[in-house]
């Protein structure tokens, strides 16, 4: 969703055993911040999917690219988002330009992030600097 100049919208969960939701918002460039706002889904069949070698898990491509696999792109703000699942052991590094923030968030689990290798659990947020 694009809110631009402004948008009414209403969040109607369906009532789940299990229901995970994240929500990331992305503040406009200065020259959109004026935009007719949009409103658009991404389904399942939009989202591409790339397998880790040696059965070391997926990545779910939301928007953006991971290994030369293009997924949905965004109107506003070009934002590489992946739901990543790892199985134990398994390393992953996810490439980055220099001016781009990189965030995680763990939904199940824990990793070791970073060149310190620090414990991230589950339910965490972690905004990397550089």
């Amino acid at each position: 969703m694009t809110a631009g100049k402004g948008i009414f919208h209403e969040e109607m969960p369906q009532v789940s055993d299990r229901l995970f939701g994240l929500q990331i918002w992305l503040n406009l460039p200065k020259d959109s911040k004026m935009a007719e706002p949009h409103y658009f889904d991404i389904t399942q069949d939009m989202i591409k999917t790339v397998d880790l070698p040696d059965n070391g898990g997926m990545v779910k491509i939301i928007s953006g690219s991971y290994d030369g696999v293009k997924s949905v792109e965004t109107k506003h703000i070009q934002a590489n988002i992946f739901d990543i699942t790892l199985n134990p052991d398994t390393e992953i590094e996810i490439p980055s330009l220099e001016e781009n923030i990189l965030f995680i968030y763990i939904f199940e689990g824990e990793g070791y992030f970073g060149e310190e290798n620090k414990l991230v659990e589950n339910s965490v947020v972690v905004v990397f600097e550089e």
